[in-house]
């Protein structure tokens, strides 16, 4: 029993899962946390902790232990630089005093049943009391150079890309934990809803306040007054403007943000998404909220329909590297060939898209990434290659004067170190199509 409980015993199954099997980390944890559901509360928060953690600062991480690696460890060690990455952390980062850190993580690579255990506990314990002996030099450096917490393909690739003084700001941006925003069914709540959530609201209709507990106990929850999205999430489902009685598809729709945005608003939404687990969230929701919507499970290839629709919103799969600082495992999952391999399905995605759409109609490509390659280019591709298209630019006055989320072209790019004053948010492209 003990051994099935040990936390940091789960953190090393959970961080295993992720980089080893590339299982996304909030899948990995879900798992971890089915397997021992006696698990006791404090214990599931220092597993999530440690391992979000971890992955906010793996690349520092890797950085440092490479250093001390007289030679690269083996294949079969691949356990063992897990559990020195789980020592570290907590050296680092975490509030464990520096021997807790040390002795835990060598005695269980000790206690471990795998080849060479005995031998890489003492390489183990040389490599983690580096990490004791260098940790201020360490996170000095790293106050001065956030993006070396960022995995050296992502660091190379954004320097090129967005240049180093946004590259620092973003990765500066990426490494704080993230407030929690929830988006009102009804807008008018903000006034009796700002006390009990001791929330201030940052947009229109959306409150953000410190996470806390179990969301599900948060007051306006269960009655059904909000769900949780990020404000730059919730930004592509608002570029329709008056959607009342409108016909809009959802495509890509769970878990279902944008859905229930554009039903509270009063259209007739058809939610279409190839994953069943994350429909039945969006089925949750709906009845919580009160909320309706048409329910479709389909690959977005498979759906058509006979009439045309008003509006549709296409949140199409990326790479997801806008949203590192709540999923930091991401980085380091994906890399070139990954997002030139998204890009390719957007592509496909936009023109099926498109094919749906009304002449007169709007849709609204949007994903949550940083990368040009699933952006803009997606969009100037598109538009060069379907004369009846054209971009519609969206303006500042439609994101409460926010300038700086407005390309020179018209479309929605929003970065994590924006508004960093008040939290930060994720990292999001919209563009606004209408069929001519």
């Amino acid at each position: 029993m003990e051994k099935t409980l040990n936390p940091r015993k789960i953190t090393f199954g959970v961080v295993e899962a992720v980089l080893d099997k590339k299982v996304p980390l909030d899948e990995a944890l879900e798992t971890a946390f089915s397997k021992n559901p006696d698990l006791e509360v404090r214990d599931r928060a220092l597993v999530k902790h440690l391992t979000t953690t971890l992955f906010r600062h793996l690349g520092a991480i890797d950085s440092a232990m490479g250093k001390w690696l007289k030679k690269p460890l083996p294949a079969r060690a691949v356990w063992v630089r897990h559990w020195m990455r789980i020592g570290a952390a907590q050296i680092l980062f975490l509030n464990v005093p520096d021997h807790a850190a040390v002795n835990t993580t060598v005695a269980e690579i000790s206690r471990a049943k795998r080849s060479g255990a005995s031998v890489f506990k003492n390489l183990a314990n040389a490599i983690l009391r580096n990490f004791v002996r260098n940790q201020k030099d360490i996170l000095n450096d790293l106050e001065k150079n956030p993006e070396k917490n960022l995995p050296p393909w992502l660091r190379i690739h954004w320097e090129k890309s967005l240049g180093l003084e946004k590259l620092k700001k973003i990765a500066a941006a990426q490494v704080i934990q993230p407030p929690l925003d929830v988006v009102l069914k009804n807008p008018k709540d903000a006034g009796a809803l700002l006390h009990p959530l001791d929330a201030k609201e940052v947009f229109k209709g959306v409150l953000r306040l410190r996470p806390r507990g179990l969301i599900e106990n948060l007051p306006g929850f269960k009655e059904g007054k909000w769900w949780a999205q990020d404000l730059a999430a919730s930004l592509p489902a608002r570029l329709f403007g008056d959607v009342k009685g409108k016909a809009v598809l959802d495509l890509c729709a769970a878990p279902g943000g944008k859905t229930l945005y554009l039903a509270s608003r009063g259209a007739y939404v058809i939610a279409v998404d190839k994953s069943r687990p994350r429909l039945e969230r969006l089925k949750e929701n709906l009845a919580r909220t009160g909320l309706e919507a048409t329910i479709v499970c389909s690959d977005v290839f498979n759906f058509t329909a006979e009439k045309g629709f008003d509006h549709i919103l296409l949140d199409a799969p990326c790479s997801a590297t806008g949203t590192l600082r709540r999923h930091p495992d991401v980085a380091f999952q994906r890399n070139l060939k990954t997002i030139a391999r998204l890009a390719s399905l957007q592509t496909k995605m936009l023109d099926h898209s498109f094919s749906l759409l009304k002449t007169g109609g709007i849709l609204v490509y949007c994903v949550c990434s940083l990368e040009a390659t699933e952006g803009e280019d997606i969009i100037e591709t598109f538009l060069k290659a379907n004369k009846s298209a054209k971009r519609q630019p969206i303006t500042p006055g439609e994101l409460e004067d926010h300038k700086e989320w407005v390309t020179p072209d018209g479309d929605l790019r929003t970065l994590p170190s924006d508004m960093s004053d008040d939290g930060g948010m994720d990292g999001f492209f919209a563009a606004r199509l209408v069929k001519t």
